[in-house]
């Protein structure tokens, strides 16, 4: 069974690419102390969030796409979190 959290099946050079810096930035996130440090990485965060967004080989038929674009929605409501 899959975890909530498990980054999705997506078969897409930009999407691993950024999952990959995604995941990283979290991980720092988490292990960050103080909240300072931890806004500054939520803004990097939300950056490399929006390159998945303003990918230019969006297709509206793709599974992948589709898949990559409902991952982006999770990290954005879980990025609204505020910072502890």
């Amino acid at each position: 069974m899959r975890k909530l959290c498990e980054t999705p099946k997506i078969s897409c050079p930009l999407f691993i690419k950024q999952d990959k810096i995604i995941t990283d930035i979290t991980n720092k996130i988490n292990k960050a102390g103080k909240s300072s440090e931890k806004a500054k990485l939520a803004e990097e965060l939300k950056d490399e969030i929006n390159v998945l967004l303003k990918c230019e080989d969006y297709d509206d038929d793709s599974l992948n796409c589709e898949r990559c674009q409902l991952f982006v929605e999770l990290c954005n409501t879980v990025k609204a979190r505020p910072v502890e």
